[in-house]
């Protein structure tokens, strides 16, 4: 939108669609507009102004560009065509945020034998509302970690966090009813999972990331992106926001153990992922840092 920011304000300046909103509605037969953006004038007389869009899911409705006198307002709308629901699923990936503890629902991190569970832990988990992709969202998914904690030598060397699909049964108080969440999820008929990611390794450049996916069948796979054999770690740049995608159709190698980790390839059942893992720096005793996630998602095509 183009404005003269002495005398021209906008608000708002940042539009949330929410998961399903697609800026009109149908009442009374007659289409309403409901996403609306203000155009207010600070000076006397009038001010030329003009909203171009460049995104083909985006529309303007009504007019492109006036003389705002006090306030004009124009609305927006979107086509979910391919931006809908089905197209963006988390299922399993556990998105669901909280603003207290429990902070998110489905991330885990392992931590040994129970008399040592409580401190100190490789990975601490927040919200941290600040710190979001271009795509946005209400938040993103901060991780402190810190590998040279943990409860064993072997352990705290390649410990991972991460997502889990798991079925949970939870009865109402009086053991008449219960409800079923089942977290297991169906990615067939998907091409890629991508997710949303800002790293930085303390005293490095880069941040070293190990990530497999599980299947209910124990299979385990190790996306092949960014990499070239099967020990090796994608390689992150640190400092900015970035999107990892990675192709349902590529190789993944098996890491199942003790079996696999061999360099041989395996076949995921991917009508059944139960499990993603992440693990900053797998293999280092002493690496320390922060990372930030969001947007996990499966998509259809390729961004």
């Amino acid at each position: 939108m183009e404005r003269t920011k002495t005398y021209l304000h906008v608000n708002p300046e940042r539009i949330d669609f929410g998961p399903h909103e697609t800026g009109s509605i149908e009442k009374n037969g007659k289409k309403q507009y409901i996403i609306p953006v203000k155009i207010t004038n600070a000076r006397h007389g009038t001010t030329n102004w003009s909203v171009t869009e460049q995104a083909s899911w985006l529309d303007i409705a009504g007019d492109t560009s006036g003389e705002a006198q006090v306030t004009d307002t124009v609305y927006l709308t979107i086509d979910r065509t391919g931006l809908s629901t089905g197209d963006f699923d988390t299922r399993s990936l556990a998105h669901t945020w909280n603003e207290v503890e429990p902070y998110s629902v489905g991330w885990w991190d392992g931590h040994g034998a129970p008399e040592d569970r409580n401190n100190p832990y490789i990975y601490r988990f927040s919200l941290d509302q600040e710190e979001k992709p271009t795509l946005g969202g209400l938040a993103s998914l901060k991780v402190v970690f810190d590998r040279s904690n943990g409860d064993t030598d072997n352990g705290k060397g390649y410990m991972a966090f991460g997502t889990y699909g798991h079925k949970t049964v939870t009865s109402s108080d009086d053991g008449q009813s219960e409800v079923v969440y089942d977290a297991t999820a169906d990615w067939t008929g998907y091409k890629y999972f991508q997710f949303d990611i800002k790293t930085d390794t303390k005293n490095n450049k880069i941040t070293k990331l190990q990530i497999i996916v599980f299947d209910e069948s124990g299979n385990r796979g190790k996306p092949s992106t960014g990499i070239n054999s099967y020990d090796e770690l994608m390689k992150l740049t640190d400092g900015d926001w970035q999107t990892v995608t990675i192709p349902l159709d590529g190789d993944f190698y098996d890491r199942r153990y003790p079996e696999g980790q061999n360099g041989l390839f395996t076949q995921l059942d991917f009508s059944k992922i139960s499990q993603i893992e992440f693990a900053p720096w797998s293999g280092s005793k002493d690496a320390t840092g922060v990372m930030y996630l969001d947007n996990l998602r499966l998509t259809k095509e390729k961004p």
